[in-house]
């Protein structure tokens, strides 16, 4: 009984492994405590797929939503966007992927996107947490893709708040157009490299203690 339920558990985190891949062209550089995809193919956009769910907590999550903030955003067959060419004015809005944490007192939260869009301006990006937190991010990929762009931004957060925003700023002018195809976020929790170290003397000396009482 207990083997066959160790079977299980181990093809279910291949299972979940390999959705992990999948969603990714780019691996992230960690193991994902959690995974959340917006793939827009369907019409109900907004609602994202949770890959990979934190192993650390099996309590209930509000769920991630994607907001388009006094916007004509628009779903297309199997993307978003706003298509601007006929337009007259310019089309300014922010999309916003609001992202509900788990209660996680660690302090270093690890993050890891991967986006596939094409924008025909200079967008803006950027990552905003609570007051009292600090989030530091960069583009380390840029990689033309069909007529689209896909980019991976890692970064980090000074401890796991209780939400983080992904921010694209758009402008569109007349004639122009913004679309999104693909967004993917991972995300890993750890205490602070002192707080391993830490341990890893801690139990260092546990163990030659019991070594030699054993001797």
């Amino acid at each position: 009984m207990k083997k066959g339920f160790i079977v299980l558990l181990c093809c279910l985190l291949s299972i979940a492994a390999l959705a992990t891949a999948q969603a990714y062209v780019n691996n992230p550089p960690f193991n994902p405590q959690r995974t959340i995809h917006w793939s827009f193919d369907s019409a109900q956009w907004w609602i994202p797929e949770t890959i990979v769910g934190p192993t650390w907590d099996q309590g209930d999550w509000v769920c991630d939503d994607v907001s388009p903030i006094g916007s004509p955003i628009q779903y297309f067959d199997g993307y978003i966007g706003v298509d601007n060419t006929a337009g007259l004015e310019y089309v300014i809005f922010d999309l916003v992927f609001h992202v509900n944490n788990y209660d996680n007192n660690n302090p270093i939260k690890y993050i890891w996107d991967e986006a596939i869009y094409a924008f025909s301006y200079e967008d803006s990006f950027e990552v905003i947490v609570p007051e009292g937190y600090t989030a530091d991010w960069d583009i380390i990929n840029e990689t033309p893709v069909d007529n689209a762009i896909r980019d991976n931004m890692t970064g980090t957060i000074e401890k796991n708040p209780p939400w983080e925003e992904f921010v694209w700023h758009f402008n569109v002018a007349p004639g122009e157009t913004a679309y999104i195809y693909d967004f993917c976020l991972s995300t890993q929790c750890v205490p602070e490299p002192s707080s391993f170290i830490v341990l890893a003397a801690g139990l260092g000396i546990l163990g030659r203690t019991i070594i030699r009482r054993r001797k």
